[in-house]
């Protein structure tokens, strides 16, 4: 039914702009927004319902971290550097058993969120190290932080610390990036970065990557 509405209000926006009615197509576009808003909502929250199935996991395979933390990077970097932002990148070579796509998703999910919040000429490091009990990856910024009060709830579905209330989302983000961790037993962790945050997430390395 959403997208039904969806499609219904692109093509009413099509009827208004060949009108010339200005103030309908504002209001078109505003409701465009919002239905665009629900249904990326309705999608994580499938997204996670998925993932916590565990359906996927028969699917997992050997993952290369470096590279997928390159591409990763690659797509952020524009970004960043519209803000002034610093970004490091340290890593060995990984290898972990899991769901690429998933895992991507993970630490995009983390990086978008450094450079949202990382104030202009910030600096952000993304670490990839290997040790004797797995591998760490680390995503560090200078932003705003995160309060101790808030670092319990920041994983709960919807839940948005005061900060972040003026920018966009819809608080699944961070839900979606546990959901994912759980699925591939591994752990993270939220620190202080004084100032900005670090996540650690530590990923069971493949057989021969220690």
């Amino acid at each position: 039914p959403l997208a039904r509405l969806r499609n219904q209000l692109d093509e009413l926006d099509a009827l208004m702009n060949h009108a010339g009615n200005e103030q309908a197509q504002e209001i078109i576009e505003s409701l465009m927004r919002e239905a665009d808003h629900i249904l990326g909502t309705f999608g994580a929250l499938l997204r996670i319902a998925r993932i916590e199935s565990g359906r996927r996991e028969q699917e997992f395979e050997a993952v290369d971290l470096v590279p997928l933390l390159e591409d990763i990077l690659e797509q952020y970097q524009p970004l960043a550097e519209e803000k002034g932002i610093d970004v490091v990148f340290e890593a060995q070579s990984a290898s972990t058993w899991g769901d690429p796509d998933m895992l991507f998703q993970v630490f995009a999910n983390l990086i978008d969120n450094a450079v949202k919040f990382t104030p202009r000429d910030g600096h952000i490091e993304l670490l990839c190290q290997v040790k004797t009990d797995g591998i760490y990856v680390e995503v560090a910024d200078t932003g705003v932080g995160i309060s101790d009060a808030d670092k319990s709830k920041i994983f709960d579905r919807f839940y948005r610390q005061e900060t972040c209330r003026c920018t966009p989302g819809n608080g699944l983000g961070l839900s979606l990036v546990q959901a994912v961790i759980k699925l591939h037993k591994a752990d993270i962790s939220v620190n202080d970065n004084n100032p900005g945050t670090r996540f650690i997430v530590r990923l069971n390395a493949t057989e021969g990557s220690l």
